[in-house]
C-alpha cells in the first residue's frame, strides 16, 4: 500500500488491496501501509508471466531501485 501525499491510500493501491490479494483484506490499509515503509524486507509479487505487480518501498531504501520503474517490468 502506498499512501497519496495527503496518506489517503490511493485507487490503484485498494485493487492491489482487494482483488489481488483478497486474504489481506483483514488488515486495514494503515497498517499495510505501516509495513510497507517499516519492512526491512523486500516484498516481491510477480503475475504468471514474471512481471512485477508489487514490489515494497523497502526494495528502494535497501537496493536503491524505483518501485515506480519496476512494477511492469519483467524480472530476469
Amino acid at each position: 500500500m502506498r499512501p497519496d501525499n495527503d496518506g489517503a491510500v490511493n485507487q490503484e493501491d485498494s485493487y492491489l488491496h482487494n482483488e489481488i490479494f483478497p486474504e489481506l483484506s483483514s488488515l486495514t490499509p494503515a497498517m499495510l501501509s505501516w509495513v510497507d515503509k517499516n519492512s526491512y524486507d523486500i516484498i516481491l509479487v510477480l503475475n504468471k508471466d514474471g512481471r512485477f505487480i508489487f514490489l515494497s518501498e523497502s526494495i528502494e531504501r535497501i537496493l536503491g531501485f524505483s518501485v515506480e520503474k519496476m512494477v511492469g517490468e519483467k524480472m530476469v
